[in-house]
Order: C-alpha cells, then structure tokens, then sequence
C-alpha cells in the first residue's frame, strides 16, 4: 500500500486526533518485529525459519499453522513496505480508534487482515495467480482501515503525497479498490485480492459497528467536532436550563445521565450508543447551545 496522502484539509499535524493507546501498539509491534527480523537475517535467505513458520501460505495452512492467518500481519518485505503500511495507519486509524472504542477497532484491524488473507487465497484458489510464494503485510489489515474510514467519515478531504491532488476519503478508497482490481490482471508479488478483501470488509463493518456517515463525520466535522460538542456540554452543565425555551420542556436535563453516555462514547465508541441516548445528548446539545446564547 504506497498510495497515502496528508491529513485531512484544515488539519496539520500538530492538530491530528491524538494516536490512541491500540494504534501506538499496532504500530510499535509492526516496526518492533520488522528490525528484530532484519537484525536476525539481514538478507533475504531462502530457509528463513520466521518467513517460513509465520508468513502466510497455502502449505502452512495445511499443516496446521493457522496462526499464519494473524501473524503474517505483522511481516514486512523491506522497509518501504513497512512505512506505506504504517504511514496509512497513522494517517487513518486514530480517529478510527475514538469513533469506534477499543474493542471495535481491534475487531476491524485484525479481521480485515484475516478476511484479506482469505480473499488472497480465495483468488488464488481460482488460478488468478499463484500461490506458491508466502504473503506478508499488514496492507489487508490497513485497507480496512481505509475502508471504514472512508464509510464513517466519506467528505473527508485528503491530499495525495506523490501528486497535487484533493479527493475526499470515499473517492480515495474507490481509487485504491480500482488499482487493485486492474493490478489483479497483472500478477506481480503484491498481494492486491487482500488488499480489496480486507477495503471492502472494512467498509461494511464500519456501516454496521459505526453507525455510518450519517450519525457522525463526514460533512459534519468529524472527531473535531465531537470533541468541542462534548467539552461544550461539560462546561454549560451548571447553567440554569430555561426549561419553557426547549422542545422536551416536561422535564430537566439529566446531566449525570450524560456524563455516563459520555464515559461509554469514550470507551465503547460513538457507535454503541442506543437511540434513547444519542436523543439524550442531542436534548443536552440544544440546552447547552441555549444556555450559551
């Protein structure tokens, strides 16, 4: 995966959503484990026991190595492999990891890098290309990422690093899927079938685990703004509320209500909320702007 752009339009790097605790891990692991390999076997050996006993192949898989369809993940061929994966995941997962909470965002990383696996070896089964060399990289992993970022937060614009030119992140994933189906027809040693596996199970997951564009991102400012909505709250909580200038005027804001939704936004994701408590901090919302006036 080499096609990357800069951070959002109005976005430099010292404004990014912060890189989360998950995000820090994946990318200390990926670049950890690519040295100590390097170090172990600084050139490419045929008999290399960490190629052989973690990359992902057809032969591994019939020996029982189903580990392999994690651990090649976390491989990389050399170093420019290593930084398109890393830099992708840098650019799109922390903004991912608030929206979606822990517990979704490891579903989406490590489930789209094994749904890509499976893709790679679906195609392969079909006779699209061989499967006699091993497949390593976390680009199935990290176009699932690019994928859900591009359903949860779709007008988001980016600039791409190689070329001037602006495209929003749904646009930015069609183009990555349409590379990867016309590289498909050339073979090569990229492995493009997980790539378009692990993009489109990024894409759908997101839709179901995140609520899609219409609850949060997209046009509406993204994380940027939740976080100023959300700080917004906290800070208006101890005005009076003007209980006759509202719709919902038959009862107060419960406000320790709100901050429990706040708390389970923060560690379970936008995404989790029930219909009953995004009406809550919607009736919160129109209080505090009121209240603010």
């Amino acid at each position: 995966m080499r096609y990357y752009g800069f951070p959002p339009r109005g976005q430099g790097f010292g404004m990014m959503s912060p890189v989360g605790v998950l995000t820090k891990r994946l990318l200390i692991a990926n670049i950890a484990i690519f040295f100590i390999h390097l170090l172990l076997f600084p050139r490419p050996a045929a008999q290399d026991p960490i190629i052989g006993l973690f990359a992902l192949s057809l032969q591994g898989l019939r020996r029982g190595m189903v580990w392999q369809l994690v651990s090649y993940m976390f491989l990389h061929g050399h170093l420019l492999h290593l930084v398109g994966n890393m830099w992708g995941l840098f650019i799109f997962g922390p903004e991912l990891e608030m929206r979606l909470g822990s517990k979704r965002y490891l579903y989406l990383y490590f489930g789209g890098g094994i749904l890509g696996a499976l893709g790679w070896l679906a195609l392969g089964a079909f006779g699209f290309y061989s499967l006699d060399r091993p497949m390593i990289g976390a680009s199935g992993a990290v176009f699932a990422i690019v994928g859900a970022y591009a359903a949860l937060f779709p007008s988001r614009q980016f600039t791409l690093l190689l070329l001037p030119i602006t495209m929003t992140a749904r646009t930015l994933a069609i183009v990555f899927g349409a590379i990867s189906i016309a590289m498909l027809a050339y073979g090569g040693r990229v492995a493009h079938a997980a790539h378009l596996a692990g993009g489109i199970a990024g894409y759908v997951y997101a839709l179901y685990a995140g609520g899609g564009a219409r609850y949060y991102g997209g046009s509406r400012g993204g994380t940027g703004m939740m976080r100023d909505w959300l700080a917004k709250l906290r800070r208006m909580r101890f005005r009076i509320t003007d209980i006759s200038d509202t719709e919902d005027s038959d009862r107060p804001v419960d406000w320790e209500r709100v901050d429990q939704i706040l708390v389970k936004i923060k560690t379970q994701g936008f995404g989790s909320l029930t219909p009953s408590e995004r009406a809550e901090l919607e009736r919160a919302s129109r209080s505090a702007e009121r209240d603010h006036r």
